[in-house]
């Protein structure tokens, strides 16, 4: 469908700040489970643009759970949104525009070879 979603719980190798994750690892996360999203959704392709908002921490080794949905389409790209919430609360939120590649340029790419 639309939307992906994820959960993850986080340890040591990826603090930041004492006792948080580092933000890069939180940019990942949302580069990730949004890039996913719009490949699900049949735009295989590349981040062009990320933005992320940084709310409040997020702390070590707890669950956190990362959803995105695509909220507008074009030919040539997508626009996700996405957001990162631990027990219902809101601890970051992204957008992202994935642009889209042609087929046999991605099976090129995406093979290695």
């Amino acid at each position: 469908g639309e939307e992906m979603r994820c959960s993850v719980r986080l340890g040591e190798r990826y603090v930041g700040a004492p006792g948080m994750v580092h933000g890069g690892i939180i940019a990942a996360c949302f580069d990730q489970v949004a890039g996913l999203c719009a490949v699900h959704n049949d735009y295989l392709g590349f981040t062009a643009s990320l933005e992320i908002e940084y709310i409040r921490p997020v702390f070590l080794h707890r669950e956190v759970t990362f959803s995105a949905k695509v909220i507008e389409r074009a030919e040539r790209y997508a626009v996700v949104e996405a957001e990162c919430h631990e027990c219902h609360q809101l601890l970051a939120k992204a957008k992202g525009v994935f642009v889209r590649i042609d087929p046999e340029v991605g099976a090129k790419i995406f093979s290695g070879a």
